[in-house]
């Protein structure tokens, strides 16, 4: 099982300025990071992801470029999948996608004029309408005549931690992205997509599971403490976000060993140096890596 390392800019405003971004994606991409992910809160202050991830594809050649995740339902899924196929041409097939339902927030959801309990059947319409684009769907359609195809057969994961959500992924999907799970959530999420999947007669990849990973590279700040208590009120800190080299390794380790493989690091906080941080992570995380 491949162990891959990503670093995520989260829905919070770490950059403080969008200046900053550039450096980021050039640090990334001389650390040798795996990939960038970019996630989605339309009311927030942070770069659309499509748009932030088509500027990294621009000044980079290796790093890959994961939306984490981008909003499907409220969406024209026939645009968002010539945007998709376009930015893997551009990138030279570098895009990871992973969609979903979106936060659980008033002014999200009337951003895109869906409600959250009619998100789950639109998604998965949504997403069947995407691989007709891409000519992956067996069934014919008028749907394939549309340019430009991805470089290969794009597989697009999921995000979501309700078991409805985790069934649908092995319903539906290529792979999961989880998030605000410990590593014996992950362990029985995987196991409910499996179920799924072989119920669907389909096979998940055996190293398309990941997961967010919230850190800290110093003591935890006022950010995660609020995050901890509006999500994962019914868990302590260092169950979830760990802080600093050892405890982040060892986090990392508990994850591999519950089938997790793929992995976004997000920072709690916004870090003072950014050079400082993304480098102290590259040597934390170098020894996980295989």
């Amino acid at each position: 099982m491949k162990v891959r390392i990503g670093f995520g800019l989260g829905v919070n405003d770490l950059l403080g300025s969008t200046a900053s971004f550039g450096m980021v994606v050039d640090l990334l991409e001389h650390l040798e990071f795996d990939s960038l992910w970019l996630s989605e809160r339309v009311a927030g202050p942070i770069l659309d992801p499509m748009t932030g991830l088509a500027f990294a594809a621009g000044r980079t050649e290796r790093l890959k470029l994961g939306t984490s995740l981008l909003v499907l339902p409220g969406r024209n899924p026939v645009l968002l999948a010539k945007a998709m196929a376009s930015l893997d041409q551009l990138s030279g097939g570098r895009f990871l996608p992973v969609v979903g339902i979106g936060a659980q927030q008033d002014e999200e959801h009337a951003a895109f004029g869906v409600s959250r309990t009619g998100r789950g059947p639109l998604l998965e319409a949504g997403l069947a309408t995407m691989r007709s684009v891409w000519g992956q769907n067996q069934a014919s359609s008028d749907l394939s005549s549309i340019y430009p195809k991805p470089t290969r057969p794009l597989g697009v994961w999921l995000g979501g931690r309700l078991p409805k959500e985790l069934q649908r992924v092995g319903r539906v999907a290529d792979g999961w992205l989880g998030s605000l799970l410990t590593p014996a959530e992950c362990r029985s999420a995987r196991a409910l997509i499996e179920q799924a999947a072989e119920g669907a007669r389909r096979v998940v990849e055996h190293d398309h599971f990941g997961t967010v990973v919230l850190y800290s590279s110093g003591t935890r700040g006022e950010r995660a403490r609020t995050l901890l208590r509006t999500f994962r009120s019914d868990l302590v800190a260092s169950d979830l976000m760990p802080e600093g080299e050892e405890a982040l390794r060892d986090m990392i380790g508990s994850y591999v060993d519950a089938g997790i493989s793929k992995f976004v690091l997000i920072p709690t906080d916004p870090p003072p140096n950014w050079e400082v941080e993304l480098r102290w992570l590259r040597s934390a995380v170098g020894p996980v890596v295989t």
